[in-house]
């Protein structure tokens, strides 16, 4: 294999393992209709009561002296387990009934409070997002999925007098089979020139760290007709021109904020939380221009699930009739920009595949088949090409030597050399290039895709395709690599790797060992091996596919040169 071959393959490393920070940037905006609700829905509800919450943290108001309780109301619909808690009227806890969280075996808590010092959907004033609200507010349900929070309090002067009283109303309204809840907020008579609905401290589910492979936080916006990925430079960043949604995105969930408001200002902020290294917030602020001032705020929380966020682009398919959200956008379709559409060709194929054969793994190695198929022509040329070249390396080792002291004598008797043996130097690699954009893409694919999380390969072994398998869980971690469990599908792909180079030496006649084909057919795929530990178990199929297909195409054409000498 030339020089340039390695080059191709280094750079491939180097993509695939910072390639993953790229973001996609696509898609139209997001226009909404809303509609009254007047369908009854069933909904059970829990209450327990608490002791009395801690003093209000807000500085500047007092709430009016009442003997209000601290609860917490339990509400379950189909998609949803919602904790209320009366302590500043905000949700505790926000549970996806259908989800599991696979590192507690849990329901996918989307609440990640850490403590209780930071609950969900919480209110405050003047930007001022730390100070937010804990005292405890009158709670009424409605009917209908509807709760309602409210409170009264005072100003507090600069000389230590009490102003006029205010109220703040907080409304929630949670349908059966919606992954989407409607948050309204009325601030009465209110001394302050702008109110903040924020989210935070995080949204689930639970992660050891943000590796941004197998867990991350991104934040977008959509405006204008585009997306845009705010990278939090400083760790934080305003968006002051029209939103028509903001999202924290993890890796398969995302918490959507749709501000009926569009000029309501957003403000992402990340690591902010002293107890948290994590922390990412989420705070949509909006003026208050009268004294009755009004707002509401759809929020979706739920699955990165193309099936479900398109529900909410026709109103006749959603309960609040929304239309065009276009929530499918936080999904990254590929790794790499302009790829998007390749690997969405990927995808609609592995769908397909897998419902002929209900069985992601093996929809993998289909996959995997038909790609090596289409590509058949381009990979045996490359195959044999390679082959060439490497029978000529003792003729341009003679070369070199003859001419060491004259490189352009050198290149002209090198260029002679190739064009007597039919040889085109770039044979090898740019077939392998040619297939880097189907790499990328189906890494991307295979290492993100929602339909893969809880897709099972073989049952008591490969149980979930979006995570690493595992076969023994060890009770400690390694020193400096932190692997925690024993897996074999990384040994397979090493395995599969070092057979397939075997392989390709073996039909090489005439090349000599050196320390550039010891680190391609040994250092490389030790080096890949660390790479890939701990990465989805649906990649692992896909690349040790690729090696015991490319293993046997090479053999096929060992057993063809070895017939024609």
């Amino acid at each position: 294999m030339d020089k340039r071959t390695l080059l191709a393959v280094i750079l491939s490393v180097i993509v695939m393992t910072g390639g993953y920070l790229i973001q996609n940037k696509f898609n139209p905006p997001v226009p909404v209709v809303e509609t009254e609700i007047d369908i009854p829905t069933e909904i059970v509800v829990e209450e327990s009561v608490k002791s009395e919450n801690v003093q209000n943290t807000v500085s500047d108001f007092v709430a009016l002296e009442e003997n209000i309780p601290a609860r917490s109301i339990e509400v379950n619909t189909d998609k949803y387990k919602i904790t209320f808690n009366t302590s500043g009227a905000s949700i505790s806890s926000l549970i996806l009934k259908e989800y599991t969280d696979y590192s507690t075996e849990m329901n996918v808590e989307m609440v990640n409070s850490i403590d209780d010092s930071f609950p969900a959907f919480n209110v405050s004033f003047d930007e001022n997002y730390n100070s937010i609200m804990t005292d405890n507010f009158h709670y009424s349900d409605k009917g209908y999925g509807v709760y309602e929070f409210y409170r009264d309090f005072q100003q507090k002067n600069s000389d230590g007098t009490l102003g006029e009283s205010f109220r703040i109303i907080k409304t929630y309204t949670f349908l059966e089979s919606e992954y989407v809840f409607k948050i309204d907020v009325s601030v009465i008579n209110s001394p302050y020139r702008s109110y903040a609905l924020s989210f935070g401290p995080d949204i689930g589910p639970t992660f050891k760290k943000l590796d941004n492979r197998n867990e991350f936080r991104k934040y977008y916006s959509f405006s204008e007709g585009k997306k845009t990925n705010h990278k939090l430079k400083g760790d934080s960043e305003i968006i002051t021109n029209n939103v028509d949604w903001a999202s924290i995105n993890g890796k398969y969930f995302s918490l959507i904020v749709l501000p009926e408001n569009r000029i309501s200002s957003i403000t992402f902020e990340k690591n902010s939380i002293a107890s948290y290294e994590y922390s990412s917030e989420m705070h949509i602020s909006n003026n208050i221009t009268t004294n009755n001032t009004s707002d509401s705020f759809y929020v979706y929380v739920g699955p990165k699930s193309t099936d479900v966020m398109e529900l909410y682009d026709s109103a006749d398919k959603n309960a609040f009739a929304l239309s065009e959200s276009n929530f499918s956008g936080v999904i990254d379709s590929s790794t790499v920009p302009g790829l998007g559409w390749l690997s969405n060709i990927l995808k609609y194929i592995l769908i397909f595949i897998n419902k002929l054969i209900p069985n992601y793994g093996i929809a993998i190695i289909i996959l995997t088949l038909l790609i090596k198929v289409i590509f058949y022509p381009i990979t045996h040329k490359s195959m044999e090409s390679t082959g060439k070249m490497q029978a000529l390396q003792p003729k341009l080792k003679t070369l070199q030597e003859q001419y060491k002291s004259d490189p352009q004598k050198l290149n002209a008797a090198t260029a002679e050399l190739y064009k007597k043996e039919g040889v085109n130097p770039l044979g090898g690699c740019l077939p392998m290039l040619i297939q880097m954009p189907i790499f990328f893409a189906l890494y991307g694919l295979l290492n993100s895709y929602f339909g893969l999380r809880g897709a099972v390969f073989i049952p008591g072994w490969i149980d979930n395709l979006s995570m690493p398998e595992s076969v023994y869980t060890l009770p400690f971690a390694i020193p400096f690599l932190g692997w925690t469990a024993v897996r074999i599908l990384p040994f397979l792909y090493l395995g599969t790797q070092l057979a397939m180079s075997k392989i390709t030496q073996a039909g090489q006649t005439g090349a000599q060992s050196n320390s550039q084909m010891k680190m391609l057919t040994l250092g490389m795929p030790i080096m890949f091996f660390f790479i890939l530990y701990d990465m989805p178990s649906g990649l692992l199929v896909y690349w040790t596919a690729t090696n015991l297909l490319s293993a046997v195409q090479q053999h096929i054409i060992n057993k063809s040169k070895a017939k024609k000498s």
